[in-house]
């Protein structure tokens, strides 16, 4: 090659990179003992340049040994500039897992985080999410990364591939293209968000668009899914039900239970499966959350003057839940006034009570003319005890040998619960 290269032979050179000589590998497989001549055929064509060169450099990038490959990729960085094609090569160079070429994706990776170039975040995505593509992983993550620190469009090349990705999957053709759309979409972290979120809201509602909002795991995914649950279409409501199952969240409750009962078995078990998932607990503590807030609502209502005083606060709620608050309706007629507590103004001592202790003499009461009562004729009507209307019966005492009726708190008594 040296000799070649000396005199120029520029037509020996490209000849040199078909050259191929197959034996037989110790282990019986084949192997390519021309590949260090294609080689060093391409270093000494990018050493003396040429119009041809570009296309020799497009031409070894497909060479199936690495070492022909690597040697293409520092062709072209000694070049500068990448010609037509050569970047989409080295973005599905770098996307490669070939056993044995991972030097190859390697040095493929850095050339192009070198070129900082705007776009190959999103042909880097494309070429991950071809058929014939490798499954995405950690690596791909941490390629991918790259080029958006590099890229000079910013937080605008996150963006561009979350809207890129949320196109591809109203087209992937089936679950493995779907499932690796949503792993990338997992990568872009807030910006896949903001776009999901924004799709949705846009009346946008299909099955793989809902399941990627429930693989992202944020709990602002939660109203648009619970929404896809009353959307017309079985197909939309059964993905809404999945995406519940993911996000796992108690949010989810109520309209999974209602689910539960839809016309589609489809849409049933995939409710069921999300309520599973959640566990009793989880269910529990979502169904408390909406009766609390409820209770809270419509209970102040109900009640007037203390008793909805009371419920002006959480606490106040949570004790009528149980039982524990009662409306201040003042002392029952005849009661004692508590010890140490001032009587009414106006009010009478009650008969037998004497002066407070330390009291001073206190005025003499005058009597006081008892009204005149009419006169009946007739005979006497039996006079009825006046019960207020807004207040239910009182339980009686208990009889002897009967348990004592437990009296409810101001919920029940509202209800005319008293057991």
């Amino acid at each position: 090659m040296s000799k070649l290269l000396r005199k120029g032979k520029v037509d020996a050179l490209r000849e040199a990179l078909h050259y191929r000589d197959l034996g037989a590998a110790g282990n019986g497989a084949g192997h390519d003992a021309g590949a260090p001549v294609r080689a060093e055929a391409l270093r000494a064509l990018v050493s003396l340049g040429g119009p041809t060169v570009p296309g020799d450099l497009s031409a070894a990038l497909e060479d199936p040994d690495p070492s022909v490959r690597i040697a293409a990729i520092d062709g072209i960085a000694a070049m500068g500039a990448p010609v037509a094609g050569q970047a989409e090569q080295l973005v599905r160079a770098a996307v490669a897992r070939e056993e044995g070429a991972g030097d190859v994706s390697a040095r493929a990776l850095d050339l192009l985080v070198d070129w900082a170039a705007q776009g190959v975040a999103e042909m880097f995505v494309e070429a991950l999410l071809d058929p014939g593509a490798p499954e995405p992983d950690e690596g791909h993550a941490a390629s991918l990364e790259l080029l958006f620190v590099t890229d000079t469009r910013g937080d605008g090349a996150r963006t561009a591939v979350a809207d890129l990705l949320i196109a591809r999957l109203h087209q992937a053709p089936d679950e493995r293209s779907e499932r690796a759309v949503e792993r990338v979409l997992g990568w872009l972290g807030p910006s896949a968000l903001e776009s999901v979120l924004a799709e949705l809201e846009s009346g946008t509602s299909t099955p793989a668009l809902l399941r990627a909002a429930g693989s992202l795991g944020d709990a602002r995914a939660v109203a648009p899914v619970v929404q896809g649950l009353e959307n017309p279409d079985p197909d939309v409501r059964v993905a809404a039900a999945t995406a519940a199952r993911t996000l796992n969240h108690t949010r989810a409750v109520p309209a999974l239970l209602t689910a539960t009962q839809d016309d589609e078995q489809a849409v049933r078990d995939a409710a069921s499966a999300a309520l599973d998932r959640m566990g009793t607990a989880a269910v529990i503590a979502g169904l408390a959350t909406v009766v609390d807030t409820r209770l809270q609502a419509a209970l102040p209502a109900v009640l007037e003057g203390d008793g909805a005083e009371q419920l002006g606060s959480r606490g106040g709620a949570e004790q009528l839940a149980e039982g524990r608050a009662e409306p201040d309706v003042g002392p029952a007629p005849g009661a004692e006034p508590a010890p140490g507590a001032e009587p009414e103004p106006g009010a009478e001592p009650a008969p037998g009570a004497g002066p407070a202790p330390g009291a001073g003499p206190q005025p003499a009461q005058q009597p006081q003319p008892a009204a005149p009562q009419p006169v009946r004729s007739g005979p006497a009507e039996p006079i009825q005890p006046t019960v207020p209307s807004a207040l239910p019966a009182q339980p009686g005492p208990a009889l002897p040998g009967q348990p004592r009726p437990r009296r409810g708190g101001l919920l029940d008594r509202l209800l005319g619960r008293d057991y």
